[in-house]
């Protein structure tokens, strides 16, 4: 049994090691730079929405630090880890309630080595610290005395991780779990009770507080933002989402999770106290049940939803009691599929991203608005919409051309290249934007205002098919533009020619040719030069190549 314990807690920090260096090394996903951008968002009075943003208080500091993006996201990636820490050790410490010190530890195993944990369980999103501080109120609820102090915290980690994200309410299924198995007595459900009231009420002071920094516009009325977002939410990710609506990535995770999800069904079985401890193993495998219903159960989504099933499978794993050889394979198995992640996610680098983001920095040394996914420049003003298939959905809900409006308010002077709607705008795929894609007009005013500069990064300038005589053309920015026409062409009387310089004001001008052709005019005002080769690989990877 000692040699059980320090074998397990040994492959636990092995994987602890793995988990800390790919902080260092994974592909950064769309969205960890987007749960960046809030905060710097936040401090540029940018943050309408009072929910799902709560964290820019939390990671203000972020926005302090003397890095780049990407050295931001893994600064916050290192308190993402931290988190998953705690949570092991919460599901090491509910588990011992029920199983003996060394199963509860290789609960704790099942989980860090159970799908997508590896890669995605420090990632810098809202999931790793709603399942730590989730988990952390299960603990309080589960292991200590039912006194006014840790009550009170259980609460407010609770009702906490609700402003983190909305999906922390499907864990209220775990929370029953607690109520079953600490309710023995009248007043315990009373004190439970009201701890979950208490709850409530920090839930709601927190969401007044937060709505009260935000710059929310003055004819949409925070209740009316508060509404839409709940709507949209509840419509696209449960009531909208279908029959197992992310069934590829959860293929890949049963994969990786049948050693602690076998477990966990064995554990139901041979629950005991009465079916009391059956009863509370139940509502703790509840949780996972929502990957049949919830929109975005993305490979990111396991690590949250899974910890309070792992307790489960340290008590199922209790019943390999004796067998020493079924369960060093069982152990073994795990430790595999562990490592196996391990290396597929050490294959998804941060390369291509960082050369870009550099490229980005090295152009324009201060902030100056552009257009992408998902803020990946963050500390710069991002121009347009967030380009998820969420908000892409929203976007062609709303009817309405953007970005010629935006071009004339905003001026955005680049356009990163990092999302198949952008692309499939600036290539003319029309197979995407008659689908799910960008307006017809939109695309078309990306297409002629964005030209290739460097690798995925656009810069300013016009693309524009030019016939026999005069033409108005719009520049919205300002400054000097270099000519790529083979024939020559007059910008307001005076002759231009192939590869010269001309300086022009934002406005109308008026362009003669006495050829058709096709003529392109870019913005000047950064030069490619000193840069090195662009890189060869996408921005984004998929996750180990599955769409």
């Amino acid at each position: 049994m000692v040699y059980m314990t320090k074998g397990a807690m040994g492959l636990v920090a092995l994987f602890a090691v793995l988990i800390l260096g790919l902080c260092f090394w994974h592909n950064i996903n769309w969205d960890e730079f987007h749960f960046l951008s809030i905060p710097f968002d936040m401090a540029r009075g940018q943050v309408e929405k009072p929910l799902q943003t709560f964290h820019a208080h939390l990671f203000s500091w972020l926005t302090h630090l003397p890095f780049s993006e990407i050295g931001m996201v893994i600064a916050g990636r290192i308190v993402a880890f931290g988190c998953l820490m705690g949570t092991l050790y919460f599901i090491y410490r509910i588990a011992s309630i029920f199983a003996p010190k060394p199963y509860a530890i290789l609960g704790g195993l099942a989980y860090v080595t159970s799908g997508f944990v590896i890669g995605h369980g420090a990632s810098f999103r809202a999931d790793p610290f709603a399942a730590f501080l989730l988990m952390g109120a299960l603990y309080l609820l589960f292991c200590h005395p039912l006194r006014a102090r840790p009550l009170l915290v259980a609460g407010f980690a609770a009702a906490l991780s609700v402003m983190i994200t909305i999906k922390s309410l499907l864990f209220i299924p775990a929370f029953v779990g607690a109520l079953i198995w600490r309710g023995t007595s009248r007043d315990a459900v009373l004190r439970i009770v009201l701890a979950g009231v208490a709850a409530v009420f920090m839930l709601l002071a927190m969401f007044l507080w937060h709505k009260s920094q935000l710059n929310i516009p003055s004819n949409i009325s925070g209740a009316e933002a508060t509404q839409k977002v709940l709507k949209n939410a509840s419509g696209r990710t449960i009531f909208g989402a279908g029959f197992l609506p992310a069934k590829p990535y959860l293929k890949v995770w049963l994969i990786y999770s049948i050693v602690p999800l076998l477990a966990a069904l064995a554990a139901l079985r041979a629950g005991t106290g009465a079916g009391r401890e059956k009863w509370v193993l139940l509502t703790l495998c509840l949780p996972l049940g929502s990957v049949l219903f919830y929109g975005n159960a993305y490979p990111y989504f396991m690590p949250f939803i899974t910890p309070p099933m792992m307790v489960a499978a340290a008590v199922g794993l209790r019943r390999l009691d004796g067998r020493r050889f079924a369960l060093g394979g069982v152990t073994g198995l795990m430790a595999l599929g562990g490592i196996t992640q391990a290396v597929l996610t050490s294959q998804e680098t941060q390369s291509a991203q960082r050369q870009t983001i550099a490229a980005v920095h090295q152009l324009f040394t201060e902030p100056v608005p552009y257009i992408d996914r998902n803020g990946m420049i963050t500390s710069f003003p991002k121009v347009g919409v967030f380009m998820s298939s969420w908000g892409m959905e929203n976007y062609r809900k709303a009817g309405q051309p953007i970005f010629q409006k935006a071009l004339e308010q905003e001026t955005p002077l680049f356009l990163i290249d990092n999302t198949r709607y952008l692309q499939a705008a600036l290539e003319g795929d029309a197979r995407i934007a008659n689908c799910c894609g960008f307006f017809p007009k939109d695309a078309q005013t990306l297409r002629q205002n964005f030209l290739p500069f460097w690798g995925d990064i656009y810069v300013l300038g016009k693309r524009l098919q030019m016939a026999k005589g005069l033409h108005e053309v719009t520049i919205y920015h300002a400054g000097p533009y270099i000519l790529d026409s083979q024939t020559p062409v007059f910008i307001d009387g005076q002759r231009i020619e192939q590869g010269m310089q001309v300086a022009l004001s934002a406005g109308i001008h008026r362009v003669e040719t006495s050829h058709p052709h096709q003529m392109r005019l870019r913005w000047a005002g950064v030069v490619p030069d000193a840069l090195p080769p662009p890189p060869e690989t996408e921005i984004y990877h998929l996750f180990w190549g599955i769409r």
